[in-house]
C-alpha cells in the first residue's frame, strides 16, 4: 500500500478526496498527508494483533488463526480503499 501511495499521491498539502460515497460523491476533503493514514492503521492494527496471536498460541492453537486470517482480510479491505481513493483522484 506504501508504494502505490508514494508512487500516485503525492504527499502534499494540496487537497485530495479522502471518502467518496456512491450516492452523494466526495464526502471528505483532506491534505495528502492524511492519506498516509490508511497503511500506517493497517500496521498497527497488524502489530497488535500478531502480538496477541504469539502470546495465545501457548494456550490455543486455533484462535490465533483466526486473528491472523481477520489481519489479512482487513490489509485486503485497506488495500481496496487505497486503490479507491488513488482512482478517485486521478479521474
Amino acid at each position: 500500500m506504501w508504494i502505490v501511495i508514494i508512487i500516485n499521491i503525492k504527499a502534499q498539502d494540496k487537497p485530495i478526496p479522502l471518502h467518496a460515497n456512491a450516492f452523494y460523491g466526495v464526502e471528505l476533503v483532506g491534505s495528502g498527508f492524511r492519506f498516509f493514514f490508511l497503511p500506517l492503521i493497517g500496521l498497527v492494527v497488524t502489530g497488535i494483533n500478531t502480538i496477541i496471536s504469539y502470546y495465545i498460541f501457548r494456550f490455543d492453537q486455533l484462535l490465533p488463526s483466526i486473528i491472523n486470517f481477520c489481519s489479512a482480510v482487513l490489509q485486503g479491505l485497506l488495500f481496496i480503499a487505497t486503490l479507491n481513493i488513488v482512482f478517485l483522484t486521478h479521474t
